[in-house]
């Protein structure tokens, strides 16, 4: 997917990221192979009031150039965001936000008091959509190597429906 003449901002000052400029970045980062990784939101996504089934926005993962070209997007539709992204909160407080494909969870952003600065996403590169990285990258290849944008990544978690299996492994609904 290319960026479109109302597309990604390279750069503004220090936030870099490949959303969309109507658009608000929960997350950005540069990884190890140069390329940046945003989570693109709906403007207003991460302040809307109610249910988080019930968000009328979108959301979803970009990663490509430096200069603010998009190579690929998860989800395809941006609406469809509520049957890839899910989270959870953990007995400890830590915030998880989990982005799957067929093959589980390829992205992971994670909250809380005991998570570093440089664990704050996670990604399983075998999970990953197809062409998202070379054939034979292991989880640990692709990484944040630079953040530029994470202060909406909380609100952006938040907004989030529950990931049913945690919410029944931990035998409690809200």
């Amino acid at each position: 997917m290319s960026a479109c003449a109302t597309g990604p901002t390279a750069s503004r000052g220090t936030e870099r990221h490949l959303c969309k400029p109507q658009e608000v970045a929960g997350f950005s980062c540069e990884l190890t192979d140069q390329r940046v990784i945003s989570l693109c939101g709906s403007a207003g996504f991460h302040r809307f009031q109610g249910k988080a089934e019930d968000n009328p926005g979108y959301v979803y993962v970009a990663i490509g150039t430096r200069q603010g070209q998009v190579q690929f997007q998860h989800p395809e539709n941006p609406q469809d965001y509520k049957r890839f992204m899910t989270q959870t909160v953990s007995v400890s407080a830590q915030q998880n936000m989990f982005v799957t494909t067929d093959k589980g969870a390829f992205l992971q952003f994670a909250m809380g008091r005991d998570v570093e600065a440089n664990d704050q996403m996670a990604i399983t590169a075998e999970k990953a959509p197809s062409g998202w990285w070379p054939l034979g990258a292991s989880a640990s290849d692709p990484r944040c190597v630079r953040r530029y944008k994470d202060d909406d990544l909380g609100s952006f978690m938040s907004h989030m429906v529950d990931d049913p299996e945690w919410v029944k492994r931990r035998g409690w609904t809200r």
